[in-house]
Formats: structure tokens, sequence, C-alpha cells
């Protein structure tokens, strides 16, 4: 049997009906692959594999009332070892599930290689040879500030268990803002919290993939650098008319009322595409650039990226990476300041991500994301967790924002039973830190501030 495509991730398989719940959240490491019109077969595959998803996040929520997103993690992971390998439906159901619950947990590893298990693909191949000599290495951000020059509108996509594309598009707020980009939007905001701009952050109930911290981040940063943030997600679209009503939710509320707007759009995968389709629909970008009359400036980061291992990896982002040649988020430039891209005609631009390194147990990407700063963990913490049978959960919260119930920590990682408490990356500001262990016994809090 055909694998089901690669699921993206979900937080809430409620956010979206049945079958479009599936098909509106497939893509592989390249595209999307949906057919159109769809086969009965695939249909039904696409049916049961959501019945077996709404099964297993439904333990998922059981367990996370009982104590936490720690204990909702420890569920699904037992789920996995009693199920994994005896259909490839469930396999997949597990793997999708898997890789959004460990991105929100911080344990980005596990993340990616639970997508290699839902979006398996063969070695690629061979290195090809990369044209050096007519194509140069360029910062990302500085080099994409000048490419956004003269467009309205900016899109960006990402993997929806891969928090260091978030990272990105947070870096390249800043420089937007500055050149006049005036609203932001986003593929996870619902529509439903009419409070996010007065309130000045994102809440657990703000959106489906917004309690991973990095992307409650780049809400954050978006607001607090003046953008006007703007959920667009057709959330009770007919099959097929999602990506046309994307796009129909942008121009009522940004262009209609702003018709000088400029605007960044943090989507997912390829509903940025500017040809093809998604389940035999013209995508969001398409749409949206023929309602508008402007060719959006389009930018795929999620091909070159980094994966479980190498050979799950484009041949080109493994030689690139093996010859040292990306030490920092970067696109590729001609002698006329021409772009390079992978997929001509649907992508305008190629973002190449480097491999992360580990900074003290942390990923090396989020210690330099938002001037972080690193934040050592109380001694009480460290005492806890001798004392611990199992796993703990740490989590800072902004002191702003903690009185919230639906509060989304600024950062947290799980760490496990006899390890070392890795430290803390967190922005200027003072924050709540709490440790509690799988049962959602708090067993430890502390205050903690970073200053200029």
């Amino acid at each position: 049997m055909r694998m089901l495509l690669a699921l993206a991730g979900v937080v809430s398989l409620g956010a979206t009906s049945g079958l479009n719940w599936a098909q509106d959240h497939v893509a592989t490491p390249v595209e999307a692959v949906v057919p159109a019109p769809i086969p009965d077969d695939l249909r039904e595959q696409l049916e049961a594999f959501n019945t077996i998803a709404r099964e297993i996040d439904r333990t998922m929520r059981e367990a996370r009332a009982r104590g936490n997103a720690l204990t909702a993690l420890l569920a699904l992971r037992d789920v996995a070892a009693e199920r994994l390998g005896q259909d490839p439906m469930v396999d997949q159901a597990i793997a999708t599930l898997l890789m959004q619950t460990e991105a929100e947990l911080g344990n980005y590893e596990e993340a990616l290689a639970a997508a290699d298990i839902a979006a398996p693909v063969p070695q690629l191949g061979a290195f090809p040879e990369f044209p050096f000599d007519e194509w140069r290495p360029m910062n990302a951000i500085p080099a994409i500030r000048s490419l956004s020059a003269n467009r309205r509108v900016v899109m960006i996509n990402e993997a929806h268990h891969v928090p260091q594309h978030r990272a990105v598009t947070l870096a390249l707020l800043r420089a937007l803002r500055e050149d006049g980009f005036t609203h932001f939007a986003a593929e996870t905001l619902y529509e439903s919290d009419i409070h996010l701009n007065e309130r000045g952050f994102p809440t657990a109930q703000s959106g489906a993939y917004i309690v991973e911290p990095m992307y409650a981040s780049l809400i954050r940063e978006a607001l607090r650098l003046g953008f006007v943030v703007v959920p667009y997600e057709a959330r009770d679209a007919a099959h097929g008319q999602r990506e046309r009503g994307q796009a129909e939710n942008l121009m009522r509320r940004v262009f209609e009322a702003n018709p000088d707007a400029r605007l960044l759009i943090h989507a997912g995968y390829a509903h940025i595409d500017e040809s093809g389709d998604i389940a035999g629909a013209a995508t969001m970008a398409q749409e949206l650039a023929a309602m508008l009359g402007s060719d959006p400036l389009t930018i795929d980061q999620t091909v070159m990226s980094e994966r479980s291992a190498p050979q799950f990896e484009h041949p080109i982002y493994r030689r690139l990476t093996e010859d040292g040649a990306l030490t920092a988020p970067t696109i590729f430039l001609n002698d006329d300041l021409e772009p390079w891209t992978l997929t001509r005609g649907r992508r305008d631009v190629t973002l190449f991500l480097p491999r992360t390194n580990d900074v003290r147990g942390r990923p090396s990407w989020l210690a330099t994301t938002e001037g972080r700063t690193e934040v050592p963990v109380a001694e009480a913490a460290m005492e806890q967790l001798a004392a611990a049978s199992g796993p703990l959960l740490i989590r800072a919260f902004r002191a702003e924002e903690y009185a919230e119930p639906d509060a989304i920590p600024h950062d947290q990682y799980v760490v496990e039973h006899g390890a070392k408490l890795p430290p803390l990356f967190l922005s200027r500001g003072d924050y709540i830190v709490i440790l509690d262990d799988a049962d959602g016994t708090r067993r430890a809090e502390w205050q903690a501030s970073v200053v200029d």
C-alpha cells in the first residue's frame, strides 16, 4: 500500500473535519502530492487515518487533563511502543502526532525522527555538483530584505514540526517591519481569538500549532514590533475550497481595509506554491496573487533543512553541509542578484538552514534566536531532578502572561531522570519558571530575569 503522503502534524484534530483535515495537512519533504480528483481508495485511506489519529489524540487529551503536556507525550510514547510496526496507517498516525508533540516539548531530534517515519523517503542519490561559480551564498535575512523591496506580499513556509523554521521568520520580522510591512498572517491562528492584537500575546486557544514556544514567540514579536497580526485559515471550507478561502480571508482582512498594506505570510508547506495544486485546487498563493494582481515573493525552507539522518536529506543539502558551506540561514544569488531556487516557477527562493549544533544540551539556533540569553536553572530544580523517579518538564513563562490559564511558555524542555539540566534560553524580561513531573505535581518554582 502506498504511504498516505506525509502529514505535517496537528495539535487539535478537531480543527478541520474528517477528510479535509488529512488532505489539508499533507506534504512530502518537497511538495504536496495529493492527486485530483481523489480516488475512492485514497479517500478511504484518508478517512481510516483520521479515525486512528482521533483515537490516539483522544488518549493524549485525557492524559493531558490528568497532568500536563509531558503526561500526554508519555501516553503517546506508550502507544508508539505498543503499536508501531504493526500497520503502516497506524505508524503514520502515531508518527504525525509524535513529531508535533516532541517539537512542542523541545525534543527537536525526536521530532525529526518521527517525521522520517511519517514521511519516509529513500536515499536521494549521489551528490550533484552545485554551481558555486554561478551562485554566491548570502546571509538569508538581509538578502531576502533586498528581494522584498518592491513586493506587497512575502510568503515563507514551514514544516510544522520544525521550530527552527519559525525562528527564521522571527528574524525576518524586524527587517520587513523597518521596510514598511504592516501586517503579519500566520496559518496557525484562529479568528475566534478576537483579542489577540489587543492582548499582545497568544494563548493556547489562539491557534492549532501555537503551543510550541517558538511559534508563540513569533506571534509575540510580530505584535511587539507593531504588525497587525491576522488569522486567515478557512476552517469550515468544503473540500477543495480551503486555499481560495484563505486568500479571500487575506483580501478581506488585510487589503480591502488597507489598500496600501504590505503583508508577510507564514504558511505551511505547499500553500505558498505559485504553480501546481493542492487536492486539485489552486494554492493560496495563486489565489491571492490573482485577487490582488500582485506577484508575491515565495520562500521555501522545508527542503534544504536537516532531517533525522543524512540519507533522508536532499543531496544538494548534504553536499553543502558536508563542505561546511552553511553556517547561517543562507540563500544563493547570481551576479544579477537573482535567487537560486530548486523549484523554478513554483517557489522563488530556496533557503538553506545549517545543521543544528549542541549548545550545552540545547539547539544552537535557539541560542541565537531573538537575542536570547542563556539562563541556568535554579539549584532547587537540580535537587528535585536528583530525587525524581521519572522525567520532568521545565517551563519558563513570561511573568506578565503567567496568570493566563492558557499561557504558553517562552521556553520549555523535558529532562530525563539522571540527566543534567540544560540552561533555558530567554529573551529580555521577567519570568516564572516551574518544574513539574508527569503527574502534574509542582516540584519547584522560581523567578528569573534577563536584562540588557
